[in-house]
């Protein structure tokens, strides 16, 4: 299975996998869609779309640069796409390592590469039906602005 879902994240799964590598520390992290209030309204959902081919080649990218930077560490990812209601989980990640250290270092490296490099944008769906891309999120998720643009809303 690749980085980008279409479905449900398998929680439990995914750190059941990383557990069987032995490690001392595991660490997760996940990506939990909450009900902001904007000046435009409630948000009842988010709503994910990606360039995956670009998406799945890039996290690769990353998760091979964890296995350099920490060659003990095993890490997992997925990340929804389409429509992820309040209460739930868009992202999940999960790293163990021998060691809490490595284990925390390597799980922040892998959040903040993926933000500033996987190309995966976020849509703000508010309780009244409407939508609107969120502007938080375009900073953090497109790999350049010459390379990449908001899609049409």
């Amino acid at each position: 299975m690749g980085f980008l879902v279409a479905g449900p994240i398998d929680v439990e799964a995914l750190e059941e996998s990383a557990r069987r590598t032995e490690p001392g520390a595991v660490i997760s992290f996940q990506g939990v869609v909450r009900p902001d209030r904007t000046p435009r309204g409630d948000v009842a959902a988010l709503e994910f779309s990606a360039y995956a081919a670009m998406a799945e080649e890039e996290m690769e990218r990353v998760l091979a640069e964890v296995r350099t930077r920490w060659p003990e560490a095993h890490a997992l990812c997925h990340h929804r796409l389409g429509r992820v209601p309040v209460g739930e989980t868009s992202l999940f990640l999960v790293l163990s390592a021998p060691e809490t250290p490595q284990a925390f270092q390597a799980c922040h490296f892998t959040l903040e590469q993926m933000r500033a490099r996987v190309p995966i944008w976020k849509k703000d769906v508010f309780t009244d039906g409407s939508a609107c891309w969120s502007a938080s999120h375009r900073e953090t998720l497109l790999i350049s602005d010459s390379v990449l643009s908001y899609p049409p809303s």
